[in-house]
């Protein structure tokens, strides 16, 4: 490790003779002393360790778990490496449906040495909460005026499995943005910038507690009965948004036309009020085919559409992939 103190202490400045004693390299100071690297630079010391496991089925559980690169890691291993386990800080858990859950890879991750912090990106665990709260306000704002039009975006602030199903250590976090993992010079997970995030339904309240301006055109929404008293912004959201997903599917059934549906008109350019260029070609009898399916296309789709679990309208979105993928970018 480089002293810096000690480096000007001894006259110099920085710049290039830091990083040439850094190399083992003598520099000369101004007044012509030589200075050796041994003066400001301290041992060599091991960095921290950081492992990423990406794992998108449970069928590659057995070959993950009995991987020896893993093994110098692992507590109870013949190859146990008492100073790679100190090294370790990290895993970094990428994992697809069922796999955190799995017994035989929570009896796996136990076998890290208790002090490793565990980093759980899975979709039981994590919420699925809009992190894009910008555009989740607009959107919020137009559901408020017209629902049938502007489509409230999904979403959930609650995990399906809490962490203690996974495991019962206490360094066990799941993913947020803007966290931040520092390795050195000791590990700690700084959470101190990560915002709190509004749900769908919490931003759809917040337009309609807000003052309508002269840009902003209120609009009563009413019942189907004339003689019924007017219902809430928030619940003809609610009912136009179930009707949406209701009968999406049977307006296809019922006409013999194709249905081209833009999804995204900011062509190279994302931005708030318009995501990169996208459409959706509906065809009577065979489904949908995603036609220059732009970034982040899919993650907005599920945001409108919600988790299957949630959703069971979004697995019409799933069959659709699964026919045609062209151009695709994620």
């Amino acid at each position: 490790k480089f002293d810096v103190k000690a480096a000007q202490a001894l006259g110099l400045k920085p710049g290039p003779l830091y990083g040439k004693l850094t190399k083992g390299e003598s520099v000369k100071a101004p007044d012509g002393t030589v200075i050796h690297p041994s003066q400001c630079v301290g041992p060599t010391k091991a960095g921290g360790i950081f492992i990423v496991i990406d794992c998108p089925s449970a069928l590659y559980i057995d070959s993950l778990v009995s991987n020896p690169q893993f093994a110098p890691f692992l507590t109870a291993s013949e190859t146990s490496d008492e100073g790679r386990q100190a090294q370790l800080v990290l895993v970094v858990h990428s994992l697809g449906n069922g796999v955190a859950l799995d017994e035989r890879y929570k009896s796996w991750v136990n076998r890290f040495p208790s002090h490793v912090h565990h980093m759980l990106s899975s979709p039981e665990f994590v919420p699925d909460a809009n992190p894009f709260q910008r555009h989740l306000r607009v959107q919020a704002s137009m559901a408020a005026v017209d629902p049938r039009v502007y489509v409230l975006p999904q979403g959930s602030s609650q995990s399906q499995q809490p962490l203690s199903s996974f495991s019962d250590r206490t360094n066990v976090s799941v993913p947020s943005s803007l966290a931040v993992f520092e390795v050195e010079p000791r590990a700690n997970l700084d959470t101190s910038k990560v915002r709190s995030l509004l749900t769908p339904e919490e931003m759809l309240e917040h337009a309609n507690s807000a003052q309508p301006t002269s840009d902003v055109v209120a609009v009563t929404m009413t019942t189907s009965d004339n003689d019924a008293e007017p219902a809430t912004l928030a619940e003809s959201c609610a009912a136009d948004q179930d009707d949406v997903n209701g009968c999406s599917h049977q307006n296809e059934q019922s006409t013999s036309e194709l249905i081209v549906c833009p999804i995204g008109t900011g062509s190279s350019v994302p931005g708030i009020y318009r995501n990169v260029s996208a459409n959706i070609v509906s065809v009577e009898g065979y489904g949908g085919i995603v036609l220059d399916c732009g970034e982040s296309t899919v993650s907005l789709l599920k945001r409108f559409l919600g988790h299957p679990h949630r959703n069971a309208h979004n697995k019409r979105i799933a069959q659709t992939f699964t026919q045609f993928v062209s151009s695709i970018k994620l």
